[in-house]
């Protein structure tokens, strides 16, 4: 697809993800809670596991950070089955309990997992 607007042209290419019926993905996060001094990283794993022959992208999005919180992934994504890697680094004088929310998405299909991260 393309647009044109006197010289300007602007192009898309739309990917289609075709999803078997009946297939989904698990997915779950570990560890489920830990504790860290402020201004220390924290990091967690996220785990997909295809259901009936699920293939599709997952993409993984975060919610609940603490305040002055940076994230890293691998890549971001899990496709099919497969794990993914999560750093929070956090600031310096923020501490608390926090609870994260983990949210899975591919499609139509979303999960989400919480996690528990106590920061002193």
């Amino acid at each position: 697809m393309s647009a044109t607007s006197g010289s300007l042209v602007h192009g898309l290419q739309p990917v289609l993800e075709v999803i078997p019926a009946n297939s989904d993905f698990s997915f779950s996060v570990t560890p489920k809670s830990q504790t860290i001094n402020s201004a220390d990283g924290a990091i967690y794993t996220a785990h997909g596991s295809a259901i009936n022959g699920f293939n599709g992208t997952v993409i993984l999005t975060l919610s609940g950070l603490p305040p002055l919180t940076d994230t890293a992934f691998g890549s971001g994504t899990i496709v099919g089955s497969g794990d993914q890697t999560i750093f929070l680094f956090t600031s310096q004088g923020v501490t608390g309990t926090f609870t994260i929310t983990v949210t899975a998405t591919s499609g139509p299909l979303q999960h989400t997992f919480q996690v528990t991260l106590i920061m002193h």
